[in-house]
């Protein structure tokens, strides 16, 4: 059964048999899973962003055969009891949606692949106020709270029953304020894992990627603003060779660049600012042909530019590594990056001549290095 809009998914069983992408803003649980595994059976992609849901739920998703898609950005989590002893909803069909919703319905429906359907918000009954579960209730069907006066409501945890949706290719969880721990062991064994983006949330400890990750269609790994510390393992994000972009920034990640950053030759964006990472720039460039973003600020990484950064070019646009401890001179070849639009050597140690480019680059690129020189800082004493 769902809770707030229950004439939707029977609507959908018998017009829609068809259905290849849906979107559900919605609470439910494992009877209305067990629905859409059953009726829907053509269903590729399913978005349940700002939805709550049972982890049985979850778990019943597994059992689609066609599912490839999950999306479940902002989703809360709750108990089944919680469901349970929540107050039935009025019916809300697709009528009562635009009448309740007007332009903003319609601009949903126009505005989304003809395939998708869009229903949302959860429209509760009464509930009784002393009530906890009733609380929790009322809180999974608040889609938005900019302030953030419910952030501190059900802290939670990746449950490991993620791991038993083997056909997942998506994983999509951001700014979900009170979701801490660990990585789950295993999550990248998925063998159909593509892209995982899990940010701005206060999940810790070290960054277990597993020794031998199965996940080799992965492409898009992004750990942004969470408590991550240790090092980048090296062998195990070796094992992700088609990866494309890497964001681990935000955290506290410690020791070096990993070597193992070398065998990603797919890699178009790489981006580890604002750690506390330290040594050398390893020689780890020559074969990251594709390499067009590199940010490696706020770190404490210390000498030279490392001579395998000469075959990032032409193809760097972006280079950002600010406020480390880098020293010895800007190499000439930067003039060979043809593409180079951005570049921030600020607050470093470096001296010499800044070299001449095809793009002129602002004071602010190479201030707060007192031995550097040469335009746009002053001319270098002869």
């Amino acid at each position: 059964m769902m809770l707030g809009c229950p004439g939707i998914t029977s609507s959908l069983g018998n017009y829609c048999k068809n259905l290849q992408h849906l979107g559900l803003c919605a609470t439910f649980g494992s009877e209305t899973a067990s629905f859409i595994v059953k009726h829907l059976s053509e269903l590729e992609s399913l978005s349940l962003k700002k939805s709550s849901l049972t982890l049985d739920a979850l778990l019943i998703f597994d059992g689609h055969k066609k599912l490839r898609i999950l999306d479940l950005e902002h989703s809360l989590f709750v108990d089944a009891e919680v469901l349970t002893r929540v107050s039935h909803g009025r019916r809300c069909d697709k009528a009562w949606l635009v009448k309740n919703l007007g332009t903003k319905a319609k601009k949903w429906n126009e505005g989304i692949h003809e395939k998708v359907s869009v229903f949302s918000p959860l429209c509760f009954g009464k509930c009784h106020k002393d009530d906890e579960a009733g609380l929790l209730g009322f809180k999974a069907g608040i889609t938005e709270d900019p302030e953030g006066m419910l952030s501190s409501w059900i802290p939670g945890t990746i449950s490991p029953s993620l791991l038993k949706v083997r056909q997942l290719t998506q994983l999509f969880l951001r700014n979900l304020r009170n979701l801490t721990g660990p990585l789950p062991e295993g999550l990248f064994d998925l063998p159909m894992l593509k892209q995982v983006y899990i940010e701005d949330n206060k999940l810790s400890g070290p960054l277990s990627l597993g020794k031998s990750p199965k996940s080799s269609r992965l492409t898009d790994l992004s750990l942004l603003r969470n408590q991550f510390t240790g090092p980048i393992p090296s062998s195990s994000i070796s094992q992700f060779t088609q990866l494309e972009v890497l964001l681990l920034d935000d955290n506290k990640l410690s020791g070096g660049i990993p070597y193992g950053i070398q065998r990603l030759k797919n890699l178009t964006i790489l981006s580890l600012r604002n750690n506390q990472l330290s040594g050398g720039i390893p020689n780890v460039f020559r074969s990251l042909a594709l390499l067009k973003e590199l940010y490696i600020s706020h770190n404490n990484f210390f000498g030279e530019i490392p001579a395998s950064f000469s075959f990032l070019a032409p193809q760097l646009q972006i280079f950002n590594a600010s406020r480390n401890a880098l020293t010895g001179k800007i190499p000439n070849y930067l003039n060979n990056f043809e593409k180079l639009e951005t570049l921030d050597l600020s607050y470093n140690q470096l001296s010499g001549q800044i070299p001449k480019t095809k793009f002129k680059f602002p004071s602010e690129s190479f201030e707060g290095n007192d031995r550097l020189c040469g335009s746009p800082l002053p001319p270098c004493r002869k």
